[in-house]
């Protein structure tokens, strides 16, 4: 098993370079113990030759870059719990992660259930879809994890200035929400929830309609209001940065997964305007 992750990073790890057309990224979550790690990890996120993925030793960090036509950021994070990486979606198959070596075998805290050695990650744009898509997946760390996913991605589009890419996120972010199974909630952050889901939904549809990257930005801080909240209740299974840029809208605020501030409102003109003012576990 060893020798074909060692391989898997030498065959598959140019891929991460290749020109991804249609490119949709994202900041997750992936485990791992040290910079050892980063080759496979990286690997087996371009195993589909459709995305590929930056990983930092330091924070656990990677940024993913994915075909989004191809491919879907679920498909790409299941072939690296695959690998033996936990993440933000999947818990590596136990099997697979004890044949990592000692030296990339981190301590596991996710209480989901893992990928059994068998399952596959889909690819294809129709994939993206069907029941496997975050939104549906039943191995997601927290029943909020889809909803912080697509807020993410729309945050980042806002960051890049993308408003096209902007809405198109916060069409998932509309969808995610209306998935997100109350049940599973703790009651506080329910109780929470039930007050502020119809402005979620409301504020996300908006950003998907508007085409103005002006308007969707100061949606995009009434949407960022209305999380805070529900996210402050009963967390989102991973740890975020609530972050305050003090020039926009005589004051606005975000979540985001990185305490390195990158400021959604004014994206390259400020990009580190703003400070964190508050990690929620």
């Amino acid at each position: 098993m060893k020798a074909i992750l060692f391989a898997l990073s030498i065959a598959l790890g140019s891929a991460a370079s290749a020109q991804i057309k249609h490119a949709a990224t994202a900041t997750v979550l992936v485990h791992g113990n040290n910079e050892q790690c980063k080759p496979t990890i990286e690997a087996a996120a371009a195993q589909n030759q459709y995305a590929s993925a930056s990983w930092n030793s330091a924070n656990h960090l990677a940024v993913i870059t994915w075909d989004s036509t191809r491919t879907t950021l679920s498909a790409v994070l299941k072939n690296i719990a695959l690998a033996g990486y936990d993440n933000d979606q999947y818990l590596a198959p136990d099997a697979v992660y004890a044949q990592l070596p000692a030296c990339c075998q981190y301590t596991r805290t996710a209480k989901k259930a893992p990928l059994t050695n068998g399952a596959s990650a889909h690819t294809s744009a129709t994939a993206s879809s069907s029941s496997h898509s975050p939104a549906a997946e039943n191995t997601a760390a927290h029943a909020l994890a889809p909803v912080i996913n697509a807020y993410l991605l729309v945050k980042d589009a806002l960051v890049n200035s993308a408003a096209s890419e902007a809405a198109t996120q916060a069409k998932q972010l509309t969808a995610a929400l209306a998935a997100v199974d109350m049940k599973a909630l703790a009651h506080e952050q329910h109780m929470v929830w039930m007050k502020e889901k119809n402005s979620l939904t409301e504020i996300a549809s908006a950003i998907a309609a508007i085409n103005s990257l002006e308007k969707q930005r100061v949606q995009f801080a009434a949407l960022s209001a209305h999380l805070y909240p529900v996210v402050k209740a009963g967390g989102a299974g991973r740890q975020l940065y609530y972050q305050h840029c003090p020039m926009f809208e005589e004051g606005a605020d975000w979540l985001s997964q990185e305490k390195t501030v990158r400021n959604p409102y004014y994206g390259n003109q400020m990009l580190t305007c703003g400070k964190t003012t508050e990690t929620i576990p």
